[in-house]
């Protein structure tokens, strides 16, 4: 896959609820975050940096990175796994993409 466009294609209907869940709290809080595909899965970038990753798996989505950002989901290291049932809540997204805002920010 070489676009987020193909790899939303590919998502079940729940799937990608949840991916557009994500995409419409990232794009409030960066409304002009690039869309890429990095590590064979979606990410949106500020400024050349990566924000927030999502990945969709069989049984679970997760999303990427929370080191310092919010606690990740035990036995995992630096993820936080959800599924279509028990979707990632709006303050987990929002608070990776505010705290590597702050990164970004900083290191300009």
């Amino acid at each position: 896959m070489s676009t987020v466009e193909e790899y939303v294609e590919e998502l079940t209907p729940g799937q990608r609820e949840q991916f557009e869940r994500v995409r419409a709290i990232v794009r409030r809080l960066v409304p002009d975050a690039e869309e890429t595909i990095s590590y064979r899965i979606p990410t949106f970038k500020h400024r050349g940096k990566y924000l927030i990753y999502f990945a969709a798996f069989q049984n679970h989505m997760s999303v990427y990175p929370t080191v310092g950002a919010v606690e990740a989901t035990p036995g995992t290291k630096g993820t936080f796994r959800f599924t279509e049932d028990k979707p990632v809540p709006q303050d987990v997204v929002v608070d990776i993409v505010t705290h590597r805002l702050a990164q970004i920010d900083r290191r300009r």
